[in-house]
């Protein structure tokens, strides 16, 4: 019986987008085999970052409410928006948009009108991705 030997692949500076398979074979022998496979698993990248983008709100004035989500992987994400625990009504937007080391970033926006008595109310973005459960509380301001 041949001795057993063992190979490693050693790569730094890895990215994201470096996730994939990478065949290991010997050079010059004279065995024919196939190659040996590995699979680099790289794990979710927690969110880094999240931020409300908002204008001063006026009593009875239509606006876009926004949500930047920076730096996760991989991209599937949701983002869930609450005012008194009831979805705000409206279709929202999510747009996800890759960066070069392969993590992204989204933004999730929504229409929304204001009215006098939502001042000092709370909307609250459930943001859930395969890495956290994120809860982002924004204190409306009405004027």
């Amino acid at each position: 019986m041949g001795s057993l030997h063992t190979a490693q692949l050693h790569i730094k500076g890895l990215l994201v987008s470096d996730a994939g398979f990478y065949f290991c074979s010997t050079v010059g022998n004279k065995l024919k085999r196939e190659p040996d496979v590995s699979q680099l698993v790289i794990k979710a990248v927690s969110i880094s970052e999240t931020s409300f983008l908002t204008s001063p709100l006026e009593a009875n004035k239509p606006t876009i409410l926004v949500l930047n989500v920076i730096r996760f992987y991989p991209k599937k994400i949701e983002v869930d928006w609450q005012m008194d625990k009831k979805q705000l009504q409206g279709n929202p937007v999510l747009l996800a948009n890759p960066h070069c080391d392969g993590t992204f970033s989204a933004t999730s926006m929504i229409a929304f009108v204001p009215q006098a008595d939502d001042h000092d109310r709370t909307i609250i973005c459930h943001i859930t991705h395969e890495s956290a459960k994120v809860r982002k509380t924004l204190k409306l301001r009405v004027s």
